[in-house]
């Protein structure tokens, strides 16, 4: 599996002089768990917002368990 990092440096280098600046915001739905150092740091590379979703991060939650 290979999974790309996205260019939040790059597109907030490009919007930077721009009037008003565009928001960025980021879904990282589907790579949460892989936040951090070892990936991506958002808002360190340039996301204003970024969102996410936890059915997507974390596999098993006791009220959606269909195994009862």
């Amino acid at each position: 599996m290979m999974i790309y990092r996205e260019p939040l440096k790059e597109l907030a280098q490009m919007i930077s002089s721009m009037h008003p600046r565009p928001i960025i915001l980021y879904d990282m739905a589907h790579v949460l768990g892989l936040a951090g150092p070892y990936y991506q740091e958002p808002f360190k590379e340039g996301a204003d917002i970024v969102t996410s979703s936890t059915h997507k991060t974390f596999f098993w939650i006791p009220e959606r368990d269909h195994r009862q």
